[in-house]
């Protein structure tokens, strides 16, 4: 459990550190992660229920989780701020409900 707790971790941060790399991905487009973090619990069920009983398999799922969290939390932060058309006041609200969004999914998640 500490293996994967650290190779999430490592992937989380470094996709963290690799946000300045956009891989094609704008407001516009941004609704593709969606589908892509959708196979990520489907891919920890079947590592948890034993439908792959492989180490790999559940390293690899550790990995692709820690990369998707890292790079597609922090890129959600980013984009909005990045957008020519909000003035100054429409960035501060929409950074503050991000902030809230973010809390809000921290507390629900350790309920």
């Amino acid at each position: 459990q500490i293996l994967m707790l650290a190779v999430y971790t490592m992937s989380d941060t470094c996709a963290r550190a690799a946000l300045s790399l956009r891989f094609g991905l704008t407001a516009e487009n941004f609704g593709v992660t969606v589908v892509l973090r959708a196979v990520v619990p489907l891919a920890l069920l079947a590592a948890i229920c034993g439908a792959v009983q492989s180490d790999i398999f559940s390293l690899g799922v550790a990995v692709i989780a820690g990369l998707f969290n890292g790079y597609f939390n922090s890129l959600s932060l980013m984009l909005p701020n990045e957008q020519p058309e909000l003035t100054q006041e429409e960035k501060k609200v929409v950074g503050s409900l991000s902030a809230l969004s973010c809390d809000l999914g921290l507390l629900l998640g350790s309920l």
